[in-house]
């Protein structure tokens, strides 16, 4: 009675440690097909060669231009007014004519200045009279040497005054200093001025300067004598120039240097004070090798290119030159025929094969 209570539970047993039996079998034997083969699929996916875009390096032609913000200015540019005082008498120009040089710009009245002329005139006459009168007799041992010498130190003194007067005389009369155009004037006849008084500015516009700064890297570059070009707004056409003088000293406030450049302008149209936007070729070369900007590789040392070779990608340590919106010039690292990976350059590394499409 007491060994069949216990069978049912042997059984269980019996069966329980059956299972585990069974399941550490399966585990032990079970295939490994499946995990060997998916290694060797990636390993073939990474053997794979990665497609790229390249592009052939040629030799083109590059301008390096510097474009520059600048200021028409005159050649020549004067205020005019007067070294003397005196009431306006006649004014001889149009506001916004031009004039010639020598023309008589502005009048004043003189009327005063010619009567003390005429007065130190006849002083002088008199002294020199009476110098003619004591010269023989102080040869003549008849005059004394104190009153011959005082005679003619007085015909002395009113020569010079005389030339004082006429020198005041000829202030009173303005003239052009050069031809030019004159603009507004700041006076009408009858007037009371001053030496402090504008009466108006006379400008020389043809030729006409342009003042422009560039960057400090540029100052061992820009020379007399260079060519530049600018233009104006309103103005579809393009002027000509040429560098003619430099500002030895770089502004220590904006680290730039002042250029003035010189060009013609024969119909008058270019107007001091205009923005000019003037273009600098400061470099122009027929066999630049440019690529491609998204090319480039940036690093924190450098910048790289990956060439395509025999089908594989290398690695090109390069020196950048000249930047332009779509292309880079490359001074140092490739040379002409070279394939440099356009599309998939920041994907592929070093050494890995590639596969160039076609474009």
């Amino acid at each position: 009675m007491f060994k069949f209570r216990f069978l049912p539970l042997i059984g269980a047993l019996l069966l329980l440690s059956g299972g585990f039996g069974a399941g550490a079998w399966w585990h032990g034997t079970r295939p490994k097909v499946s995990r060997e083969g998916s290694g060797s699929s990636s390993r073939g996916r990474e053997r794979e060669p990665l497609a790229v875009r390249v592009v052939k390096v040629e030799p083109k032609m590059l301008e390096e231009r510097i474009v520059a913000a600048g200021t028409v200015r005159a050649s020549e540019r004067v205020e005019i007014q007067t070294e003397i005082a005196g009431r306006v008498l006649t004014i001889g120009f149009q506001e916004g004519q031009p004039v010639r040089k020598g023309a008589i710009l502005v009048k004043l009245d003189d009327v005063e200045l010619r009567a003390g002329l005429e007065r130190i005139v006849q002083r002088r006459r008199l002294a020199d009279l009476r110098v003619e009168r004591l010269r023989p007799l102080r040869e003549g041992g008849f005059a004394n040497l104190q009153d011959f010498d005082g005679a003619v130190t007085e015909a002395a003194v009113q020569k010079a005054e005389e030339e004082v007067v006429r020198a005041q005389l000829a202030k009173t009369t303005l003239v052009a200093p050069f031809d030019g155009i004159i603009g507004l004037r700041n006076i009408s006849v009858g007037a009371v001025v001053s030496s402090s008084t504008r009466f108006a500015t006379i400008e020389s516009l043809d030729p006409v300067n342009v003042d422009f700064f560039l960057a400090e890297r540029h100052a061992h570059r820009i020379q007399v004598g260079q060519p530049v070009r600018f233009s104006v707004a309103g103005d579809a056409r393009e002027y000509e120039a040429e560098v003619f003088a430099i500002e030895p000293k770089v502004d220590e406030g904006t680290r730039t240097l002042l250029v003035r450049a010189r060009g013609r302008n024969p119909d008058l149209a270019l107007r001091t004070g205009s923005l000019a936007r003037v273009v600098w070729i400061a470099r122009s070369t027929l066999d630049a090798l440019m690529v491609p900007a998204p090319s480039l590789v940036m690093g924190s040392d450098g910048a790289d290119l990956m060439v395509v070779k025999e089908g594989v990608a290398e690695r090109r340590r390069v020196r950048v030159g000249t930047r332009r919106e779509a292309d880079i010039e490359i001074l140092e690292g490739i040379r002409s025929g070279d394939q440099v990976i356009v599309a998939g350059a920041h994907q592929v590394r070093p050494g890995a094969p590639v596969k160039v499409l076609k474009n």
